[in-house]
């Protein structure tokens, strides 16, 4: 199989980490055109006119395409119709991750996945939305959305801490965006007070300062830590004696894993 990764953008806009497309072991293009990222709807979009010119160009045999909610994603639809390319729409929305439910887009979302001919989820709970949706069960494949578990493990090996009796470490990593609901943490700790209940909070965004205002007012230590690189986040997990995940919702909550 010759893999060719088509990119909207290097990053999405509301990301921080750095990318060194350098290092990529794959073929890829990063695509001519516009992202933007809307903190209101906590959606980003991408506009990419020069997606069909390359896809013609390339005259690949099937096109594989993460989600609907991208106008260039729908230009790759068109693409693969007016060349009877084979498409297989990739997704890891599920049940409890819509946040706009309505029948224009709901119409939209089954339009967009009866297009296909095969179909990748997430997980099992993304298959099943898939399948209501027009995909056929029996050509769905589950492609599971995972990180490298052991590289953590290796690299953990190599981390020097202190175990501390005293305090118990909680650690949130992620955005600091409303969904994430990391207040729901904060005004947990405001309820147990003079408890030994340490807050480390690594990741950044637009409810930082907001955030660090609601932490000044409690007795337990809260630590911002700010945006951290994956490959130094390794010690702030082994030093964690729990991880907390308190978004209101998920399409795939990676720090999990």
């Amino acid at each position: 199989i010759s893999l060719t990764v088509y990119f909207m953008d290097v990053s999405e806009k509301n990301r921080s980490w750095a990318v060194a497309p350098e290092k990529w072991k794959f073929d890829h293009i990063f695509l001519d055109g516009s992202t933007w990222h809307s903190n209101l709807l906590d959606r980003s979009v991408g506009i990419n006119w020069g997606v069909i010119p390359r896809l013609q160009e390339a005259s690949h045999d099937v096109i594989i395409v993460g989600g609907y909610n991208h106008t260039t994603c729908w230009l790759t639809l068109v693409y693969s119709k007016l060349s009877g390319t084979p498409i297989i729409p990739w997704s890891g929305a599920w049940s409890g991750s819509i946040r706009i439910k309505n029948p224009i887009i709901n119409t939209i979302r089954q339009m967009f996945t009866q297009s296909g001919q095969a179909w990748v989820a997430y997980g099992s709970q993304a298959a099943s939305a898939l399948s209501s949706w027009g995909a056929d069960e029996t050509k769905t494949h589950i492609g599971i959305n995972t990180v490298s578990i052991e590289k953590f493990r290796r690299a953990t090996k190599s981390c020097d801490f202190e175990t501390s009796e005293e305090r118990y470490t909680l650690l949130y990593v992620g955005q600091l965006i409303a969904r994430k609901n990391v207040k729901l943490v904060l005004d947990a700790l405001r309820s147990m007070s003079a408890s030994d209940i340490r807050f480390v909070i690594v990741g950044d965004g637009p409810q930082e300062s907001f955030l660090r205002d609601q932490a000044n007012t409690l007795e337990n230590p809260v630590e911002f830590e700010g945006f951290v690189e994956r490959d130094q986040l390794y010690s702030y997990y082994t030093e964690a004696d729990a991880l907390i995940l308190p978004s209101q919702n998920e399409v795939w909550g990676l720090v999990v894993n």
